[in-house]
């Protein structure tokens, strides 16, 4: 709060920089929006806004887990992953909750914000990278491997699917086998409906037009943030 103490674990609190852009109220509902976000600014009243979010910390790590999860220490899951446990899918070809990294990094705590913690391994984040060549990690062969086929890939899997029940009747209730099982059938089934749903190449040009502007914003918004801080 304003004239209080502040309290910080890893250094000593020092002046605080006035942000350098300028804030105004928009929409019928008045929300305050940055100048760096001006297209945001005209959906206000579309938008969502939590308002009673609090940390505990101000330490990146813990906090990192704190906004994801709710708890400051790891193990806790996700938002996403509680969400997928309660509602489940209506798609089979598809993860119930996927991951949309900055293509700069992960977050602090890495793929650790986006874990299932406690609950079933199948709820956790599957990690999409829309700018990389292959957006799925290891969803495909490397194109290296020549010597895998189509054929070879469907009996390798028919044979890994046959002795991972084998295993799963010895150890029933065991979540993280089941998950794993139900993992490789869902990659089986992205191999087919990934491509598909990942070519933006059939996007309406208003889509496309939308998707340049707001990666021209942020563009924008990083250089100016960069500029005013040097």
């Amino acid at each position: 709060m304003p004239g209080q103490r502040v309290e910080a674990a890893t250094s000593v609190p020092g002046d605080v920089m006035k942000s350098p852009f300028e804030f105004k109220q928009h929409g019928q509902c008045g929300r305050w929006v940055s100048s760096a976000y001006p297209h945001m600014a005209t959906c206000v009243d579309d938008l969502a806004f939590l308002m009673a979010m609090a940390s505990k910390t101000n330490v990146h790590g813990p906090a990192s887990y704190m906004m994801n999860t709710g708890f400051l220490l790891p193990g806790f899951p996700c938002m996403g992953a509680w969400i997928s446990y309660a509602l489940g899918s209506l798609n089979s070809n598809l993860p119930t909750f996927v991951v949309l990294p900055d293509s700069k990094g992960y977050p602090y705590n890495q793929k650790g914000n986006f874990s299932s913690g406690f609950l079933p391994v199948t709820h956790q984040g599957t990690i999409i990278k829309p700018s990389a060549p292959n957006p799925i990690s290891d969803l495909f062969p490397p194109a290296s491997a020549s010597y895998i086929t189509k054929d070879s890939e469907r009996d390798g899997l028919a044979l890994l699917n046959k002795l991972n029940r084998r295993h799963l009747e010895q150890w029933p209730g065991d979540s993280r086998l089941d998950a794993r099982i139900a993992s490789y059938e869902l990659a089986a089934k992205l191999q087919l409906s990934a491509p598909e749903v990942l070519d933006l190449s059939g996007e309406t040009d208003a889509t496309k037009n939308s998707m340049a502007s707001t990666r021209n914003q942020r563009k924008t918004s990083g250089a100016v943030a960069c500029s005013r801080a040097g």
